[in-house]
C-alpha cells in the first residue's frame, strides 16, 4: 500500500480511497451497504468477520460527513 496523506484515527487514505486501517475495506464499500439499508448491525458483523475489528470508525466518518461521502461515490460509479 502507499503511504497515506490524509490519517485519522482507524481511517486511512491508501491509493483505493479511504479505507478502514489495517484492512482493504473501503468507505464505499461500507456506503454501499448504509445506501441499500441494510441494518448498522448486520453490516458491522459482516465487516468485523472479514476484518476481525469492528467498522465503527468507518460509520462514524460516514456520518460526520456523509453528503461528502455521497457525492463521491456517485462520481465514480
Amino acid at each position: 500500500m502507499a503511504s497515506s496523506s490524509y490519517k485519522t484515527g482507524a481511517i486511512v487514505r491508501t491509493e483505493r480511497g479511504l479505507t478502514i486501517a489495517g484492512t482493504r475495506i473501503t468507505l464505499y464499500d461500507v456506503m454501499d451497504y448504509v445506501t441499500a439499508q441494510y441494518p448498522p448491525k448486520f453490516i458491522q458483523g459482516l465487516i468485523a468477520r472479514i476484518a476481525a475489528q469492528p467498522p465503527k470508525p468507518g460509520r462514524e466518518a460516514i456520518r460526520a460527513k456523509i453528503q461528502a461521502a455521497k457525492a463521491k461515490f456517485k462520481s465514480q460509479s
